[in-house]
């Protein structure tokens, strides 16, 4: 929420993503998964010149949302159950 409704990193179904952008632009990423896929794309310039501005949630994220938006319609997503509660109590290893 904190990108906003209207943000590629805000979806309709269940996933799970992260976005890093480097120091001074350089280059960024984002990932996102859900049971049946993972989706990673990169954006940068090979020699390293800065994108001036361009952030993973503005360049990679995007491109991410499509692809993880596309094999949603075409072939489905689930999300992970959620375990049982331990009859054991809490870990203590």
């Amino acid at each position: 929420m904190a990108f906003g409704l209207d943000s590629p990193l805000h979806f309709d179904f269940p996933v799970a993503w992260q976005d890093r952008t480097s120091t001074a632009f350089r280059d960024n990423w984002a990932f996102g998964y859900t049971p049946e896929f993972v989706v990673a794309v990169w954006m940068g310039n090979f020699d390293g010149v800065p994108m001036h501005g361009v952030s993973g949630v503005t360049g990679a994220a995007p491109v991410m949302h499509a692809i993880l938006t596309h094999l949603h319609e075409r072939f489905g997503t689930s999300w992970y159950a959620t375990p049982p509660a331990s009859s054991n109590g809490p870990c203590t290893a």
